[in-house]
């Protein structure tokens, strides 16, 4: 079902949907998702691109590679698509209400993949669901589930832990409210607080947050570079870690229902592909060394 023939969830304030258009229950959004194709590993062109703000942009990446280049690198390392683009559109300092509008200038028609950061930018100290701010990240989606190659969306969030007031504070982010959005629309949705709080809580390097990496003693040590954005040497990396997983997952499901499949598996059409990206709520990270 594409996205045009939803509901829009903050027009209806949750009013019983038809069923017509009502979305998959979850036990079969498990199995059979509403997801656009992740192929990379097929020897297709691949187009990737990020929107976001000034942690997708890089910002915070020190002496290292922002999370973005990180990912381009794996991508390209990997699965080796012969026609591979990556394009970053993410503006520093914005919040999506300006990616809402002006979408079409910073996403390539032709993207394959397309990773959204803004759980940052868009926290709302005032915890409503029903803002003008959600409203344009909900636009958001719907503009990109619509673009003419049918990208996979998906939702990477971010995590400031030494900027929210008090600091630490879990929930001070937009994540609880783009999961809502996600499981709505049947996108993955990735946490860097759900993966790596409770380390760095412990604080053990490279999660430590005693401090910054802008003081050079502590670079490869702390887990973010400044207040808000994660360090190139430890957080960036554990950044890209969340979307390597889940491109790492998807395309061994597509390559083992091709070995099982045959000849008819290894003709797969794009839509079938669709339905092999899982949704994943939650993503676990990898322990980086200290190197």
């Amino acid at each position: 079902m594409r996205a045009g023939q939803h509901p829009i969830v903050l027009v209806l304030r949750f009013q019983r949907v038809p069923a017509a258009s009502r979305r998959p229950t979850a036990e079969a959004r498990h199995t059979a998702p509403r997801a656009p194709p992740l192929a990379p590993h097929t020897g297709q062109n691949f187009t990737l691109a990020t929107i976001g703000g000034s942690i997708a942009a890089g910002h915070g990446n020190g002496a290292a590679l922002p999370f973005v280049r990180y990912l381009h690198n794996w991508v390209h390392d990997t699965f080796k698509p012969p026609g591979f683009r990556f394009h970053n559109g993410a503006v520093p300092g914005v919040a999506s209400a300006y990616m809402s509008l002006c979408v079409e200038l910073h996403v390539p028609r032709a993207a394959d993949l397309v990773l959204v950061e803004y759980a940052v930018n868009d926290a709302s100290e005032d915890g409503r669901f029903d803002t003008p701010a959600l409203r344009a990240f909900e636009r958001l989606l719907r503009k990109l589930l619509r673009l003419p190659n049918s990208p996979a969306i998906v939702l990477i969030n971010a995590y400031a832990m030494l900027f929210t007031p008090p600091r630490g504070r879990y929930w001070a982010s937009a994540e609880a409210h783009f999961f809502e959005l996600a499981t709505y629309y049947s996108l993955p949705l990735l946490s860097l607080k759900a993966c790596c709080f409770h380390l760095l809580v412990e604080g053990r390097p490279p999660f430590s947050i005693d401090g910054t990496a802008n003081n050079a003693s502590l670079q490869g040590r702390a887990f973010y570079h400044d207040p808000v954005h994660p360090d190139g040497l430890t957080g960036h990396r554990v950044l890209a870690e969340l979307p390597m997983q889940l491109l790492q997952q998807t395309a061994d499901e597509l390559r083992r229902g091709e070995s099982e499949g045959g000849a008819a598996g290894a003709r797969q059409t794009r839509a079938q592909q669709r339905s092999r990206l899982r949704c994943v709520p939650v993503a676990r990270a990898i322990r980086s060394s200290e190197a």
